[in-house]
This record gives C-alpha cells, sequence and structure tokens, in this order.
C-alpha cells in the first residue's frame, strides 16, 4: 500500500503501475473535494483477489481486497489512509466499515497510515475504545515515521487474529519519511508454526459494583468540557474523563487462551466442573480432583454427542453438515501404525496394512446393513426427497 499525495484524477494508471503487480486506487478527490493525494494498492498478479467497494465508505480513503488463497479461507486486507487533520468523527465512519467487513466472518487486516502515535500506547481514546470493542489487536511498536525533530509509530497493522502473524518487520529503508511496515502472515497452520501466544482483550466484571461505578461517575467532573469550544478536543475529554472512571471499576486485561472461539457445545455446567477440577488440582486433593476429571470427561461426551446429533438433525445444508463434522475430526495428523492386527492375526508390512484398512472400509457398510436390524432410512428418504425439484420422477434403467 502507498499513500499517493502527488496522484490527482489526472494521473493516469500506467504512470503509478508496477510490473507483475495488479493496481487498485483511490484518489483523494473522490472522497473530499481536496486535491491530490490518494490510496494506492498494489496486489501481485500471481494472486486472486476481489476489490471489495462494498465495504468502501465515499468519504474514506480506503481499499478493502478480499484474498482468495489456495486451500485456505479468503482474508480480508484494509488499506486505510487518515490525514492529519481529520476530526474524531472520522473513527465513526471507519467503524461503519469495519462492522459490514464483520459480516462476511472472515479474517482481517487493516494496514496504513492513521496519524495516531502509539510510541508508549494509543494517545486517541475514542481509537482505543474502538479497538477494545472490536477485539482488533495493534502489532507494529517500532517506530516507523523519522522525522529530523520526532519519531513516531503511526502507520500500523491490526488484526483481531494476532496468532495467525508469524512476524513483523520494519525495514529502515524508505524514499520518505515513513519506514515501510511488513507482516507474514502463515496460510496453513500446519506449514508454519505461530510464534505468538493466543491472546484476548476484555473488560473485567468480576468485582464491578454498579453502584459504586455511578458514584464515581456522578463525581466526574464533565462540566469542564463545556469550556472547550473545539468539538474533537471536547471529544477526547470526555473519552478521557469516562475511560479513567471505567478502567478502575472493569479494567481491561490480557489472558491467554487456547482457542479464540469455544465450541458450540461448552455447556455453563462443563465450565463449572472444569473449575472444581483444577481447584482441586492446585490443591492437591487427589481424590477429589479424580472425582471432577472422570465428572468433567463424562459431561463433555455426553453435551458433545446431544450438541452434534441434534445439530446434524434439523441441518438440511450439507455445507453446515460438512462443518460439523469436521469438528469431530481429530486435530493432529495420524501415521499409519507400525503393526495392526486383523483377524487375529498381526501384520507389520506398511502395504498390507494399507490394504486391509481399504478392504474393512469398503465392506463396513454392506456388513451394518445386513447385520443391522435397526438400521432406518426415513432421514436419509426425507433429506432427499426434500432435494428434488416437484414433477421430477426416477425411473429404473433396464440394459
Amino acid at each position: 500500500m502507498h499513500n499517493a499525495k502527488v496522484m490527482t484524477s489526472n494521473t493516469e494508471d500506467s504512470f503509478i503501475s508496477i510490473k507483475g503487480f495488479e493496481l487498485e486506487r483511490k484518489d483523494r478527490c473522490e472522497t473530499s473535494e481536496k486535491r491530490g493525494g490518494g490510496v494506492v494498492a498494489y496486489v501481485s498478479s500471481s494472486l486472486k483477489y476481489k476489490r471489495r467497494t462494498d465495504l468502501e465508505i465515499s468519504s474514506l480513503e480506503s481499499i478493502w481486497l478480499q484474498i482468495h488463497l489456495k486451500n485456505s479461507k479468503s482474508l480480508l486486507i484494509c488499506f486505510i489512509y487518515r490525514p492529519p487533520d481529520m476530526p474524531q468523527s472520522w473513527i465513526d465512519e471507519f467503524e461503519k466499515e469495519i462492522e459490514k467487513a464483520n459480516e462476511l466472518e472472515l479474517d482481517r487486516i487493516i494496514m496504513g497510515d492513521v496519524n495516531i502515535d502509539f510510541t508508549g500506547g494509543c494517545l486517541n481514546n475514542k481509537w482505543e475504545n474502538l479497538l477494545l470493542t472490536q477485539s482488533i489487536v495493534q502489532l507494529i511498536d517500532t517506530r516507523n515515521r523519522i522525522t529530523s525533530t520526532s519519531s513516531t509509530i503511526i502507520d500500523h497493522v491490526y488484526t483481531i487474529h494476532p496468532e495467525n502473524i508469524v512476524e513483523t518487520n520494519v525495514p529502515k529503508i524508505a524514499l520518505s519519511d515513513h519506514y515501510p511496515v511488513c507482516i507474514t502472515r502463515k496460510i496453513n497452520q500446519k506449514d508454519v508454526p505461530s510464534l505468538q501466544h493466543k491472546q484476548i482483550r476484555y473488560r473485567c466484571f468480576k468485582n464491578f459494583n454498579e453502584n459504586k461505578f455511578l458514584e464515581d461517575l456522578n463525581k466526574t467532573n464533565f462540566a469542564q468540557i463545556e469550556q472547550i469550544s473545539d468539538t474533537q478536543s471536547a471529544t477526547d475529554m470526555w473519552y478521557k474523563l469516562f475511560l479513567s472512571v471505567i478502567n478502575r471499576h472493569a479494567p481491561v486485561k490480557v489472558k491467554r487462551i487456547k482457542h479464540i472461539r469455544q465450541p458450540d457445545w461448552l455447556t455453563d455446567e462443563i465450565k463449572d466442573a472444569q473449575k472444581k477440577r483444577n481447584y482441586y488440582q492446585s490443591k492437591r486433593d487427589w481424590g477429589k480432583f479424580r472425582y471432577w476429571r472422570n465428572k468433567c470427561t463424562k459431561l463433555i461426551e455426553k453435551f458433545k454427542q446431544s450438541f452434534f446429533k441434534q445439530a446434524i438433525e434439523n441441518n438440511k445444508k450439507p455445507k453446515e453438515i460438512w462443518a460439523l463434522l469436521k469438528d469431530l475430526k481429530p486435530k493432529t495428523q495420524n501415521e499409519i501404525p507400525s503393526t495392526m492386527n486383523f483377524d487375529n492375526k498381526e501384520y507389520d508390512n506398511v502395504q498390507d496394512i494399507v490394504n486391509h484398512f481399504n478392504t474393512h472400509f469398503t465392506t463396513i457398510g454392506d456388513k451394518y446393513v445386513t447385520n443391522s436390524t435397526q438400521y432406518q432410512t426415513n432421514n436419509l428418504n426425507d433429506y432427499v426427497q426434500d432435494k428434488i425439484p416437484a414433477g421430477v420422477r426416477f425411473t429404473d434403467l433396464l440394459n
């Protein structure tokens, strides 16, 4: 991405194009009455992508691209530039773009110069609140705009899945006073190990007391905002005062987690049992620990079975059914065992093991139908009939 300050509506694509890359642009004259400037994005010609103008608001210098990745889910990348003289309302407009992108349920990466310094933390309270609300993490911690009088962090990379970012880099090479900001994102989790722990940021309401919160809020001197004539400064002051109160009663915390998204079958009953299991383990009360460990195992099996049974029976969309079945697949890739017992005879030759596996899985269906008296095809017949258009009939074909 490049912020093309010298670009105008009269600038031909051929003048700013790069061989081997596709060009996407959004001129500043499209977003405001000002002339010159805009945003340019270059995409390698080897990548398949789609410009998502439906996510872009005309008044913002932003470009949204959906990158189609091989053997992986698509990825949304937003290139954004926020001029330094933009009011706080710019953040509200950009939040609308984020909300639109959220509906696609794809991983999102936002890159660009937002002219908000992150040296020592975010200095814009409203922007910080937006990041917290949307669970967005800013990854760049290296100063990337260097002048004779200052060095700041205003070129950023944002993501909702930091565990997918393998590394970030700010090379000390530039044609202007901005260093480039680079990231490496993994495509397949099995191919590239993550160098970062999975973390979430959240407000902790464990010790939240509503009455004390309202009491402190009433004591806060919001009246001083009325003395500020500049709208942007007044908004900043309001956020600063409000956040100073909410941060005392519901502080922002960072927590390491195993999974960003918890499984749908995980219930409060399972969570309570897990807490008790962990508590008695920490107390070294092995008798009660074993009881609650076994209790957890039984509850997980019970609710898992119930959830997947109902989900598959009540769902008629093949894509969603296969997504459910995928969750049942082991996360680790199993290797062929060194030995295997078939019909009370042990085999250690890989070819023999593979052949016996093949024979087993190609005949198990017929064996099951033949030996089972409880096999019912009602659900299958109903599912098939529901997919056949009205007026369509099938007849046997005779040789």
